[in-house]
């Protein structure tokens, strides 16, 4: 006697049969472009069908919304699609032409979403024709979802903020101490909390680790003592006072500038007077030494 959970896995495997036997690239740009985008509220983004559709236009696309947006793309060949976590494919027959959604990216190693399983670099995925029993993840490598062959896709926007969400950068891990970016340095502490609360540009690695600083910013001394860390577009700043914050870092490259200009003009003042009389520099610039170092 069939159950009524085998009737919709046959329901679902015939509907999917006969969607794959029509391409569906023109409806996903249609509703994409027509129905939604005329929803009240919402912002999307679209990427058009293209079919073929190379990995250098689509894997950058995906990369660059993925976490940040509900990201939902079309398959031409569905049926590649095998969960590395539950090992099971698609629950359909000839499956070509097929949506879902991506739901984040992982960088390869160890993941806290698997439990701390090791696993490659892949897309974690909302797959509804997958065998998988239960309201979890899909788990595809890049490899297969490269096989998959997208060819369209659409970002839809949050109409409302989406606080409280930790987001890792693309392309960063995390191991729940440390944020590492793609360059093997870490953020920690206060700095990696401020990292993932706020949806972090991939691309703004931190050039060194945090330090003290009896003057975290060079620009500003009314702030005072504190931590720092430089990244590649910016710095984060602790104070006891201010907390975590980004620092402008406009003020400090005037800083230098300035701090510059007077080290230059005091060199050409020292060249001038060694030049003028060579013992009396010799002895001012010993003196100066002597001053600095006792």
């Amino acid at each position: 006697m069939e159950t009524a959970g085998e009737h919709a896995a046959q329901d679902g495997a015939q509907r999917d049969e006969g969607v794959e036997a029509t391409p569906m690239g023109e409806t996903a740009s249609e509703l994409a472009q027509g129905r939604l985008r005329r929803a009240a509220g919402y912002r999307l983004d679209v990427l058009p069908y293209r079919e073929p559709m190379p990995e250098s236009v689509w894997r950058p696309w995906f990369l660059e919304r993925v976490g940040k947006e509900a990201l939902v793309f079309e398959t031409a060949n569905g049926q590649v699609l095998h969960d590395l976590i539950g090992g099971k494919g698609e629950n359909a027959r000839n499956l070509h032409y097929h949506f879902l959604m991506v739901a984040g990216w992982h960088p390869g190693g160890a993941s806290r979403v698997a439990g701390g399983r090791s696993l490659p670099a892949g897309w974690w995925c909302c797959d509804g024709d997958n065998f998988s029993l239960g309201d979890v993840l899909q788990f595809y490598d890049e490899a297969t979802l490269a096989a998959a062959r997208p060819v369209a896709a659409m970002a839809v926007y949050a109409r409302v903020s989406m606080g409280g969400t930790n987001v890792i950068p693309n392309g960063w891990s995390d191991d729940g101490a440390t944020v590492r970016a793609p360059n093997t340095i870490g953020v920690v502490k206060g700095f990696r909390e401020y990292i993932l609360a706020q949806h972090w540009d991939a691309e703004d690695w931190p050039l060194g680790p945090e330090y003290a600083s009896a003057s975290v910013e060079p620009g500003n001394p009314a702030i005072g003592a504190g931590s720092r860390q430089d990244f590649r577009k910016g710095s984060l700043g602790w104070t006891e006072k201010m907390g975590v914050y980004r620092i402008w870092v406009g003020q400090d490259l005037l800083a230098y500038q300035h701090l510059l200009a007077d080290a230059k003009a005091q060199i050409a003042a020292l060249q001038a007077q060694l030049q003028a009389d060579p013992a009396e520099a010799a002895v001012k610039a010993l003196a100066v030494a002597l001053n600095a170092v006792g």
